[in-house]
């Protein structure tokens, strides 16, 4: 194994960068000074951690003309976009209901251990039916499930996350001269889980497997990066005016390097470096 011969990072907010596009889901950096690696040799790279805030949104509402969400009472409501946790979207929908002139005490949800479904009881000779299916999926819910004046639990795992379940990293760098992108070059390399935090928490990301995943370099001097965070739909995620932190090694790229991968389907595969 070649040793290190170089390391530095991107952060969204230094003063010695300059962003020449975009935002920090999805940004060109350029080097006022270039990093400059001894020539005669080929090198590769690896993202070694990056730093985030879970801050995207994992519901939204969209821009529905009438309420589409959730049915009480007879009546058609809906929650805002956000980052939601269980307890979250209780509160957010008590908000609603008592907005509307609703009781908020006859709707309580609670997160069952260690089935892991969500439980809902209704009370005060109400009724709740989820209505919008990403809602549904989000709670764990059958599409017109109706809760009246009862506790029970949603047939369904809740899946908060949806399409951010795993987040990609994809790096174009030194001059464009060549791309990758980790989801497509070897799959589910650097994915990124977002954490069981509360929202706007700052948290660290690392290699899925704690070993280094290298790509090649196209040349010996890196001018500018070109990152960005995507969800498994291949969308850029907003990370909502947060900023993000990436360190990243180089080293020497040499026939014999060889990196074991490892997808989320637990498919083992040796990737040559070359």
């Amino acid at each position: 194994m070649s040793s290190v011969v170089a390391s530095f990072n991107v952060d969204s907010r230094n003063i010695d960068m300059e962003i020449q596009q975009g935002n920090p889901s999805n940004f060109v950096i350029n080097y006022k000074v270039p990093i400059q690696l001894p020539t005669g040799r080929n090198y590769e790279i690896a993202l070694a951690r990056g730093n985030l805030f879970y801050s995207w949104w994992n519901f939204d509402a969209g821009e529905a003309l009438t309420p589409t969400i959730f049915n009480w009472n007879g009546v058609f409501y809906d929650i805002p976009s956000g980052t939601y946790s269980i307890l979250t979207l209780e509160a957010k929908i008590k908000e609603v209901l008592a907005l509307n002139g609703q009781n908020p005490d006859d709707f309580n949800m609670r997160k069952d251990y260690p089935s892991g479904r969500i439980e809902i009881c209704i009370t005060g000779g109400s009724t709740f039916t989820a209505i919008r299916p990403d809602f549904c999926r989000m709670i764990g819910s059958d599409v017109g499930q109706i809760w009246m004046n009862l506790c029970n639990y949603c047939p369904f795992l809740p899946d908060f996350e949806m399409i951010h379940s795993s987040l990609f990293i994809n790096i174009d760098n030194t001059e464009g001269q060549r791309a990758f992108l980790n989801k497509d070059n070897i799959q589910y390399v650097y994915s990124v889980k977002p954490p069981e935090t509360p929202a706007y928490s700052q948290f660290n990301i690392v290699d899925t497997l704690g070993e280094l995943i290298y790509f090649p370099l196209s040349s010996t001097e890196i001018f500018e990066f070109r990152i960005k965070l995507i969800n498994q739909d291949n969308r850029v995620v907003p990370l909502n005016g947060t900023d993000v932190k990436y360190w990243f090694i180089v080293r020497e790229r040499l026939p014999s390097n060889q990196v074991e991968v490892t997808n989320l389907r637990n498919a083992s595969m040796s990737i040559p470096n070359n």
